[in-house]
């Protein structure tokens, strides 16, 4: 009754399209899983045509399954309350995968929308409940690290296991339970998708407590330079008297 009570462990990632897409949603667990069984049922290719000309009949597709979740929360308003109400039909989402003009991410909105998310637009995303812990810290591992040219596919698989990490040990409400990492890749003019095993992480904890270890021996050097004394300033010597 939206009441949360104990945490669980459980992805909203899944592997669709016969192994050629990834659909990552937010909110609502069971809306996700229908509007990913929904995309993954999707008549044609992805491969076949743009993005852009895709992206009505994915909302086409996210809309069969909003819509009427729209309207069972419009009638169950008056006996369970708005929030109780609404938190089975809200559900966002991203949906990546290979299209005729190559490797593109595109992110649905809880009412179906669809947007295509350029690099030089929007470098970055994240939903659900750690957003507002996430983007602040992505923000700044952006800048500090690839603010003058995109991170490889490596160096963003650290940006993202990095930032769920932090996002986690912020005690973050609905985020825990370990780091899933998933990957889209291009071969042969597909899609690939992976889902990274967890001996895979491992090398990333190793750069982050490097990482850790190299700023604090920034701030032990500044803490020693500004507590070292400052030496005595000489006096100008004073002439001797003439007669």
């Amino acid at each position: 009754m939206g009441m949360p009570t104990i945490g669980q462990a459980g992805t909203k990632v899944q592997i669709i399209r016969s192994g050629s897409a990834l659909y990552a949603s937010s909110g609502a667990i069971g809306m996700g899983q229908q509007i990913g069984a929904a995309l993954d049922k999707l008549g044609g290719s992805f491969d076949v045509r743009t993005c852009v000309g895709f992206l009505p009949d994915l909302s086409q597709a996210a809309r069969s399954i909003i819509l009427p979740a729209f309207g069972a929360a419009a009638a169950a308003v008056q006996v369970l309350g708005h929030q109780a109400a609404q938190s089975d039909a809200l559900c966002g989402g991203l949906l990546a995968s290979r299209w005729a003009d190559g490797v593109k991410l595109v992110e649905l909105s809880p009412q179906g929308g669809c947007e295509v998310l350029t690099l030089e637009s929007v470098p970055f995303v994240c939903l659900g409940s750690g957003k507002n812990n996430a983007d602040p810290f992505l923000r700044f591992l952006w800048d500090v690290y690839w603010a003058k040219k995109p991170p490889t596919l490596r160096e963003a698989i650290l940006a993202g296991y990095w930032t769920v990490r932090v996002v986690t040990q912020l005690r973050t409400s609905g985020v825990g339970c370990g780091v899933e990492v998933f990957t889209v890749t291009e071969s042969k003019g597909k899609a690939v998708t992976e889902k990274l095993p967890e001996a895979a992480l491992e090398e990333h904890g190793d750069f982050i407590a490097a990482v850790e270890d190299a700023m604090r021996g920034v701030r032990d050097g500044m803490t020693k330079t500004a507590a070292a004394p400052t030496p005595p300033v000489a006096e100008p010597p004073v002439p001797a008297a003439g007669k």
